[in-house]
């Protein structure tokens, strides 16, 4: 290539370390255990389901903003991903495999619905529907709380939680 150059049949090298584009920030943070509990314990009490969705469940921030309550099967212990934030259809097919979430997490799902009822499961302070916006910005003042979590921290990062992450209660 470099003698293409030189021959002038070619005005520069699509090889050249110069043209190649730089290498990109590192991403994710994977947080630790005590991290997660961490974050969960200083986010709005009615916002403490979101953590334990993204991290244990995977779910992207606005499939938990967009999440109802006929999207759990409480009783299996089962999350149906169907749509994500307002009432949109999710991006991928892969998006809406069923996630087994373990009977403690569906049962401290329910609980959350009883004491914040409404048509999703997550709720904003005046009942309705929660915004991503909203959400993220409660994740990104209470990691400033935690220790060890880094600026950049946020929702999306608690999918990257080891899958081995769990409390004292068993919530997994």
């Amino acid at each position: 290539m470099s003698d293409a150059v030189h021959d002038g049949i070619i005005p520069r090298s699509p090889c050249s370390r110069r043209t190649s584009p730089g290498q990109g920030k590192q991403r994710p943070y994977v947080a630790t255990t005590e991290q997660l509990w961490g974050l969960y314990d200083v986010m709005p009490e009615r916002l403490r389901a979101a953590v334990l969705l993204g991290a244990l469940a995977g779910l992207r921030l606005a499939e938990s903003c967009g999440l109802r309550m006929s999207d759990v099967d409480f009783m299996r212990g089962i999350v149906f991903p169907r749509m994500q934030y307002p009432a949109e259809e999710l991006k991928t097919d892969i998006s809406r495999t069923p996630v087994p979430v373990g009977q403690s997490l569906a049962l401290q799902l329910s609980a959350h619905v009883k004491k914040w009822p409404g048509e999703t499961l997550l709720t904003g302070a005046d009942g309705g529907q929660l915004s991503p916006w909203a959400l993220e910005r409660a994740v990104r003042t209470a990691r400033k709380k935690v220790e060890g979590l880094p600026e950049g921290f946020r929702y999306h990062d608690l999918r990257h939680i080891s899958p081995r992450c769990s409390s004292p209660t068993g919530l997994m």
